[in-house]
């Protein structure tokens, strides 16, 4: 007990000496003064039990010290602005930062007391925020002192809005625009607190689907995810990537990103969304535990149901530059290689039919993974080409960075995923066909690993429960082995037919 009121005389002896310097205050000492007095805060408030000593008053006095300070910051840029001024505002930050790190009570106090610490860092943030984003980019590179005071003011705005639904919203609308023109100074370790506290706004609305759908809808915002996202692509952004992970769970950020962005951000965000989408697949276990396992969030259905739409409507592209014989990543306005990334997207979701079990009722999505398949399946037997399948084992002629690596595979899976006890939909496949066309997939091909598996899975899908589909099955004939020869020769065995049975034999040495 004696230790704890020691240390809620120390900080209340340093607030006093804080007040007392400000009601006598003479710039030409006084700033410093006031800045070694707050360090002694900032290093006090690293411990949770200190911060439990904080009031109303102490927050009010840095606010009353914000207000002075900010008095000189009348340029853009902060540009003339003393190192000591810089140095004491920087200060009021860290202490604010660290007083509200992990305390709810003091995230209340610095939003309700006066003047508010939110209103002083808008001032303190103006000369940023009256700035387009393509000023600050032609903008010399700042001082590091200035730098570090923008660092310091936004950890504190990240641990104002943590885990505080209100705060959250209320510091998103107060400073959306501030930090789309703070991620447009050069500065790395800038860059990430400005993407974790907007990371934190985003997941402060928790499950508020309203906040989502302000979101949604909110310019700011979405320029901003594109600002991101341009920014993660070429750099590692960890905070930014979450930022895009949040973005992916907002209804319409997708379709605005395929609008805005470039191939190579658009396949980004796929491959952000697939991890999501994994994600959620490893953890899917723990939905059903009945001791209260954390439900996975993932991306929203409307993101994958955009997608739906846009393999539909796209998939012809691929075939456009298969029937003309050009190379995948040679064609920037088909952008192919997005549509397979979408389809590898899908076939993930439909696969989580408690989650996305809505995209099964598509009936075009699945009428149109089954001729997208039968056309590249007639096309790859038809000449050498990227659809060709690869049967030799040892063979180096296979490129899995290449677009169209497993695609074959990825619509096999979408396929079988969406007949999965879906009674329309295994009768839809069974009149398009998809039973032999899938069957004929079933040889090794390097291109599609694990393609014989999910043939099999989608062929079960396709005749659960379907007596109808089975008989199809049933009534299918045995017209001889198929072209594997290469591949039996080089696991040491042959294949052969004698008496309507196949055979497997030592290899000829003839051959």
């Amino acid at each position: 007990m004696e230790v704890n009121n020691s240390m809620g005389c120390e900080i209340n002896n340093c607030f006093l000496k804080i007040a007392f310097s400000f009601d006598n205050f003479e710039p030409d000492k006084h700033y410093e003064q006031i800045e070694s007095f707050l360090k002694k805060l900032t290093n006090k408030f690293k411990d949770a039990t200190c911060r439990e000593k904080v009031v109303k008053a102490h927050i009010e006095t840095i606010g009353k010290v914000l207000c002075k300070c900010n008095e000189n910051l009348t340029k853009d840029y902060y540009e003339d602005v003393p190192s000591e001024i810089t140095g004491c505002i920087t200060e009021c930050y860290r202490t604010l930062r660290n007083a509200c790190a992990g305390s709810k009570a003091n995230q209340d106090l610095v939003v309700e007391c006066f003047p508010s610490c939110l209103d002083c860092c808008e001032a303190t943030l103006k000369p940023f925020a009256r700035c387009s984003p393509e000023q600050m980019r032609s903008h010399p590179m700042l001082a590091e002192d200035k730098v570090i005071l923008l660092r310091c003011c936004v950890q504190f705005l990240g641990n104002v809005v943590a885990g505080h639904t209100e705060n959250s919203k209320l510091v998103w609308r107060q400073f959306s625009k501030s930090f789309r023109c703070l991620l447009c100074v050069e500065d790395e370790k800038l860059t990430q607190y400005v993407c974790m506290a907007i990371h934190s706004c985003i997941q402060g609305g928790g499950q508020d689907n309203d906040w989502s759908s302000r979101l949604g809808t909110d310019q700011d915002f979405l320029q901003i995810v594109c600002d991101i996202l341009s920014a993660v692509t070429d750099t590692d952004l960890e905070w930014g990537i979450y930022v895009v992970e949040d973005a992916m769970r907002i209804k319409g950020v997708l379709e605005v990103i395929d609008q805005q962005q470039s191939e190579k951000q658009r396949i980004f965000a796929l491959e952000v969304l697939l991890g999501e989408l994994r994600n959620m697949s490893e953890t899917r276990h723990l939905d059903s535990d009945p001791s209260g396992g954390v439900k996975a969030e993932g991306p929203c259905l409307e993101t994958l149901q955009y997608l739906s739409k846009e393999v539909i409507t796209k998939a012809y592209n691929i075939l456009i530059v298969a029937s003309q014989d050009t190379q995948m990543d040679s064609t920037p306005d088909l952008q192919p290689e997005v549509t397979v990334k979408q389809i590898e997207a899908l076939g993930e979701a439909t696969s989580n039919h408690s989650v996305y079990g809505a995209l099964q009722d598509d009936a075009d999505l699945l009428t149109s993974s089954v001729y997208l398949l039968e056309a590249i399946h007639k096309l790859g037997k038809d000449s050498t080409n990227d659809f060709s399948s690869v049967v030799k084992l040892n063979s180096d002629e296979v490129d899995t960075d290449h677009p169209v690596f497993g695609l074959r595979k990825d619509l096999i899976r979408l396929i079988g995923n969406m007949c999965f006890r879906h009674k329309p939909n295994q009768e839809r496949a069974a009149n398009l066909n998809a039973l032999p066309l899938i069957l004929d997939q079933t040889n090794i091909d390097k291109k599609n690993p694990y393609i014989t598996q999910w043939a099999i899975l989608a062929v079960r899908n396709i005749c659960e429960d379907s007596p109808k589909n089975r008989a199809v099955l049933a009534g299918l004939k045995k017209q001889g082995l198929a072209d594997n020869s290469a591949v039996l020769r080089e696991l040491g065995m042959d294949a052969e037919v004698r008496d309507d049975k196949i055979y497997v034999t030592p290899p000829n040495k003839e051959q």
